[in-house]
């Protein structure tokens, strides 16, 4: 995982919003070990590199999911 140029203060302080938003989905849902990351960079199949805002992993009626999510803090 590596940061971002954190010049975006405010869309920064948005994306950990959502972030906590969804932790707190997932314990009222009864999500088993919810794996939610902020700011990850992953390579994709191209080889191209890419930042991600949120990535939540978990298990959820016995499938594993895996959710990419791109935030915008328009106003």
């Amino acid at each position: 995982m590596a940061n971002k140029d954190n010049t975006s203060k405010k869309g920064t302080e948005y994306e950990l919003f959502v972030k906590r938003v969804y932790e707190e989905l997932f314990s009222v849902e009864g999500i088993i070990n919810p794996e939610i990351q902020h700011n990850v960079i992953i390579k994709g199949r191209s080889g191209t590199m890419h930042q991600i805002d949120l990535l939540w992993k978990f298990t959820f009626a016995g499938v594993d999911h895996v959710v990419f999510v791109e935030c915008k803090d328009y106003k």
